[in-house]
């Protein structure tokens, strides 16, 4: 994989929906910057960013406004801006995405030769309600795109990126994203 874009999906505004204060939020999306200049130097990264006046150095910053009305979870307005996102641009057909989550970050069992090019890559998990995908960190070839954002209409529709980005669509299944973080929640830290 030549040409690699991670994006960063980051809301350090928020209310009601983390533990954490806007100043940790912003520490944690640092992190998440930090960790892919060290892991895979050579990737683009933008930052996908809803609050006002945050700034990051060295990397490209796109700011959306959040999705008019209440939504009941967050996974409507990630969905919405993620999408945004994608079709504002052109992107060459050997570009890979990586999509992470602000307050995640790589660690020392991120392996790029696990996430297959051509194909939609993440982690598969059972829970008490199914099975779902988690998004904290996923990528995907730019001949997705189209998938991706037909999966993301689900999102907006049916809410629970975990649930219904990725259900019914065929996708490699990594074991171990190599990433860490914490549910913003309720703090917990975890290993994916």
């Amino acid at each position: 994989m030549n040409n690699i874009i991670f994006i960063v999906t980051s809301v350090v505004n928020v209310k009601n929906l983390s533990v954490y204060t806007p100043e940790e939020r912003y520490s944690q999306t640092k992190i998440t910057i930090q960790s892919i200049k060290r892991f895979v130097p050579n990737a683009k990264i933008i930052v996908l960013e809803t609050s006002k006046n945050i700034l990051f150095d060295d990397v490209t910053m796109m700011y959306f406004e959040p999705p008019d009305g209440f939504y009941y979870n967050k996974s409507v307005g990630e969905a919405s801006y993620l999408k945004m996102f994608l079709s504002s641009t052109n992107f060459p057909p050997d570009t890979f995405f990586f999509k992470i989550s602000g307050r995640y970050f790589l660690n020392e069992k991120f392996k790029l030769e696990l996430f297959d090019k051509n194909e939609i890559n993440a982690r598969e998990v059972t829970q008490s309600n199914g099975k779902c995908c988690v998004t904290s960190l996923f990528g995907f070839p730019s001949s997705k795109i189209e998938l991706i954002m037909e999966r993301l209409n689900n999102v907006i529709m049916y809410g629970y990126i975990e649930h219904n980005l990725l259900k019914g669509v065929s996708f490699n299944n990594i074991s171990f994203l190599g990433i860490s973080g914490y549910l913003a929640p309720i703090g917990l830290f975890i290993n994916y």
